[in-house]
């Protein structure tokens, strides 16, 4: 998969993608951690939408739909309080799956 986007990109440019993007996702996790513990509902959405958008592009796509689900849902806290956990586990199965990509 990530393989296939090496073919559009000029050469080099995907040998920092996947750092970039772990870097990207644990600081856009940090976010949603923290304004689901503040309750702030409109920054769930915000959050939740961020991670779904970037980690959809690089083909984190298990965190990316729960990030959607979240987004769907950044109303009810119950249902985002419940979705927590099975974002954190993807988002760290995400950021181990990039890292295995990144050129040696």
């Amino acid at each position: 998969k990530l393989e296939s986007f090496s073919k559009i990109l000029k050469p080099g440019m995907l040998d920092n993608l996947p750092g970039k993007a772990e870097v990207l996702l644990i600081t856009r996790m940090k976010d949603l951690r923290r304004v689901v513990e503040n309750v702030d509902t409109g920054l769930i959405h915000d959050a939740a939408h961020a991670i779904k958008g970037s980690s959809g592009y690089l083909f984190g796509t298990r965190i990316s739909n729960i990030a959607a689900e979240i987004d769907t849902h950044h109303g009810d806290m119950e249902i985002v309080t419940q979705l927590m956990p099975r974002a954190e586990v993807a988002a760290s199965e995400t950021i181990n799956w990039w890292r295995s990509k990144r050129p040696r």
